[in-house]
């Protein structure tokens, strides 16, 4: 069986309240936690007011994935176009990939995130 392109990595949770263990992240004046220290890989996401974090990712949760290659994203999607399986864009906004750029996914450690809000 083939291996998909996307493994999970994370599920981001906004939140107003301030949760054990947040750190700060300047760039999107954005506190969160990390996802791999939670047994269900949630990353909770509180955002300062100025922040330049807008949109679907500020308001809503999203769902993160490990890829070797962003540029597969775009293969994947097409494939499941082709299969009828299109992704609404509002679906797809709250989807984050992390690039690992590694040839095996398995254990694979933290790697970029393409979308703010998470450290790499």
């Amino acid at each position: 069986m083939a291996k998909s392109l996307m493994q999970f990595d994370h599920v981001g949770i906004p939140t107003t309240e301030t949760k054990p263990g947040m750190t700060f992240v300047p760039a999107t004046r954005v506190w969160i936690t990390e996802a791999h220290d939670h047994p269900y890989r949630v990353e909770w996401l509180r955002y300062e007011p100025d922040s330049p974090v807008t949109g679907p990712l500020h308001d809503q949760p999203h769902v993160g994935f490990r890829v070797r290659k962003v540029e597969q994203i775009a293969e994947e999607q097409a494939l499941l176009k082709k299969k009828g399986l299109d992704l609404d864009p509002a679906r797809a906004a709250r989807l984050l990939v992390k690039e690992t750029g590694e040839e095996d996914d398995e254990g694979a450690g933290k790697g970029k995130q393409s979308q703010g809000g998470a450290k790499s």
